[in-house]
């Protein structure tokens, strides 16, 4: 929606040539250069309202003008928004609710003057007071599910206001001091604050999220074609002992590091996907892996974590895809430091890159569950069955090819699906996934077993195999304990036939079995006792 201005200015057409050339390589741009003046000359947040885009900051100018504190870029030329010189503070996030501009800022913002709690309104004519239950500080706003959500601090700790236009709720007990970034992932509600990440799991009961990151959570921001969950702040380590500095990825069962990430804060709210690609930014200047300098904005391509052209000259505090570009702003003078040609821009500049012609952004993961949320590897079959789940993240992918590992275990089906096993083995499942010309598979190892009441420590000392990677001879030992009354090794093809089945005497068995007759790159060898797999080795085949 564009909010009604009080005033227009125009630009010089010279300027707007330069603006509309085609970029062909990628790049940085300015907007008329050095635009923003007087103030600090830093730019704090940026949000966009369709065809146009609105900055908030410490400035008095742009170009020649005078606007204060707040600036709308539409049609080539920057408008204000009825700001007078008594304007204190400036606001660094912003939501557009029911026709109404909302505003924010952690500190100061007071709008000619008027206090409104650092929380103002804009309706298109007028600047209006927010009116929440409880003052403090502004540092999220965001609308989800058709509610707003107002996140900071105040005097009780961290603040979660919601809103539906009318009146505000504040959803109490989060145990931390500062809320910082909120999103939806999976139907959950998730809150970063500087005690790590909460999910809702009442109207205002909160639990941490599993394996939160252990510190600030600042930015958090969902790949929708990976369904990757990305959170950035202060932190070293996620998933307990994962480490992983600023930056990591969740995709709905498990952490992963970003290349160990990077040294420094990742800002608020200061994270974008752009081209496919994963764009963040603020205070961090190196990357932790081995401290190649990446200057205050970065961009992850799903393997590495690299420079955006030589970078900023100094912190970046917002970035938003707007008309085919990435708008940076911050507190700083130049981009392009690291190339030795650096371009002057106060506060604001776009960064261009032409599309991508490989697969790179598709990256899918597979996972397989009984209990919802937990990965696991292991299955067993209970009255002869074990019914297995399957998740893929490519939610929004084309087609999905899914190989069970067995004989007939072959289905074009959805992203996630349901499989019955019903006999003991180790299986190769794999996903391939189709999203126009890009096609990835991912593929994981599964095994499932009998039931079974041995303890762990003895089915480790049961079955030995070697060589593994076998030749045309393989050698096994299994001890079978005094109290079995029934032991058999069995050796399984691949697609689940028995090629062998050797009955077992109690105490020790020794035994060196041809592989002559076995037209297959590997077996699964099972000893089963009283009718149960106690123990499973994958055997490689590797004949001259």
């Amino acid at each position: 929606m564009n909010f009604m201005l009080k005033s227009k200015y125009l630009i010089p057409v010279v300027f707007v040539i330069f603006l509309i050339k085609p970029a062909h390589s990628q790049s940085w741009h300015t907007y008329f250069g050095d635009t923003i003046w007087d103030g600090n000359c830093s730019v704090g947040g940026v949000h966009i309202d369709g065809n146009s885009f609105i900055i908030g900051g410490a400035f008095r100018r742009i170009g020649g003008d005078s606007i204060t504190a707040m600036a709308r870029w539409n049609d080539y030329q920057w408008s204000g928004f009825d700001l007078s010189p008594e304007t204190s503070g400036s606001p660094t996030c912003f939501a557009e609710y029911k026709n109404k501009l909302y505003t924010g800022a952690q500190y100061t913002w007071l709008p000619n003057g008027v206090l409104l709690g650092n929380f103002a309104i804009w309706d298109g004519i007028q600047w209006l007071p927010a009116n929440p239950p409880i003052g403090g500080g502004i540092i999220s706003l965001k609308v989800i599910n058709d509610s707003l959500f107002a996140l900071g601090s105040c005097e009780f700790g961290a603040k979660v206001l919601v809103s539906d236009g009318n009146s505000w709720q504040y959803l109490e007990n989060i145990e931390a001091n500062y809320a910082a970034s909120i999103i939806e992932y999976n139907d959950e509600l998730l809150v970063g604050t500087n005690y790590g990440l909460w999910k809702r799991v009442g109207y205002d009961t909160w639990q941490q999220f599993p394996g939160t990151p252990q510190g600030w959570v600042n930015a958090m921001l969902v790949d929708s074609v990976n369904n990757f969950l990305y959170t950035g702040g202060s932190f070293y380590h996620v998933g307990d002992t994962i480490e992983s500095h600023c930056i990591a990825k969740y995709d709905g069962f498990q952490w992963y590091p970003m290349q160990k990430g990077v040294m420094g804060d990742v800002w608020r709210g200061v994270m974008e996907m752009y081209r496919g690609n994963l764009y963040f930014g603020g205070f961090s200047d190196a990357t932790a892996l081995d401290t190649t300098l990446i200057n205050y904005v970065a961009m992850w391509d799903g393997e590495s974590i690299h420079s955006v052209g030589g970078g900023t000259s100094g912190v970046v505090y917002g970035l938003k895809v707007f008309q085919d570009t990435l708008i940076v702003v911050g507190n700083f003078t130049n981009v392009n430091v690291l190339n030795g040609d650096s371009i002057h821009s106060k506060g604001i500049a776009k960064w261009y890159m032409p599309p991508a012609n490989d697969c790179r952004y598709l990256q899918p993961v597979l996972h397989t569950w009984q209990q919802e949320g937990v990965s696991e590897d292991e299955f067993y079959l209970i009255n002869g069955q074990a019914t297995v789940n399957f998740y893929n993240n490519n939610a929004y992918a084309n087609s999905w090819e899914w190989d069970f590992g067995t004989s007939t275990g072959s289905v074009t089906a959805s992203q996630t699906v349901e499989y019955i096993y019903n006999y003991p083995g180790t299986y190769n499942v794999r996903v391939t996934v189709t999203d126009g010309q890009c096609v990835k598979t991912a593929e994981k190892e599964i095994k499932i077993f009998l039931n079974t009441s041995i303890s762990e420590e003895l089915k480790q000392n049961i079955l030995n195999v070697f060589p593994n990677p076998a030749g045309e001879k393989v050698n096994i030992e299994c001890f079978v304990p005094d109290d079995v009354t029934e032991a058999t090794l069995q050796i399984i093809s691949p697609t689940g036939q028995t090629l062998k089945s050797i009955s077992l005497n109690k105490d020790e068995n020794k035994m060196n079995i041809s592989t002559n007759n076995w037209d297959c790159d590997f077996v699964i060898v099972n000893v089963v006792l009283n009718n149960e797999v106690i123990n499973t080795r994958k055997v490689i085949i590797e004949k001259k």
